[in-house]
């Protein structure tokens, strides 16, 4: 196997409580989190060379050097080799950049599955969470890829019921949102945890009627 494709999934907030914020000024959450069937396209393969190209509707706006969360949790992967392995990572990139919706965390997680597998590398599901915590808040829901509650700054992951099949109207007004700096300005109070425990949300009418509470 020299080369993997993957979609990396657009992820929702479906609902966002800011509980709180920690001394070192990260703020605490408390989330529902579900994940699309929209995505980014993303092709691996291996090369002599770390790199990375894009294409498609979003492509103008994605950095492609090594700031990119790509690149770097590329050459964390890379580190744990001896052979210093290369990867040509090709996304086509249909989630807009700095929208809120984790393109970016998506986009590096699913590379890291990528190279896992094409590298052979042997590392643990507890080394996976902390190499993606420090990287990015987003980046362990992402790697848990499932609907779920998240708590913390994110690192607290919890299985949430299934949900129904539902289609969602996502609106881009094509203005880019970073998000440290959504949150370094926010202003106001803070909300109280509420995620909710039913394991029965029969249709899309019940989960929005929870969602609405």
């Amino acid at each position: 196997m020299n080369e993997i494709t993957l979609l990396a999934p657009a992820k929702i907030n479906l609902y966002l409580h800011i509980t709180g914020m920690r001394d070192d000024g990260f703020h605490l959450l408390d989330s529902l989190i579900a994940f699309t069937q929209f995505g980014d396209d993303i092709t691996v393969k291996l090369a002599d060379e770390l790199s990375i190209e894009a294409d498609g509707s979003y492509a103008t706006g994605m950095p492609i050097g090594e700031e990119n969360l790509m690149m770097r949790i590329g050459r964390k992967l890379q580190a744990m080799t001896e052979d210093n392995p290369g990867a040509a990572i090709h996304v086509k990139k249909n989630i807009p950049v700095s929208a809120g919706v984790g393109g970016g965390s998506a986009d590096a997680i699913a590379v890291m599955r990528a190279l896992i597998a094409l590298w052979d590398l042997k590392i643990s599901d507890e080394e996976i969470y902390e190499m993606a915590l420090e990287l990015g808040t987003d980046l362990p829901v992402c790697y848990f890829g499932k609907t779920a509650f998240v708590d913390g700054i994110g690192e607290n992951i919890h299985e949430a019921p299934p949900l129904p099949e539902c289609g969602l109207l996502l609106v881009n007004p094509g203005v880019t949102l970073s998000t440290p700096v959504v949150f370094e300005n926010r202003k106001g109070g803070y909300s109280p945890a509420d995620p909710f425990i039913d394991s029965k949300i029969g249709s899309a009418d019940a989960l929005a009627d929870l969602l609405d509470d």
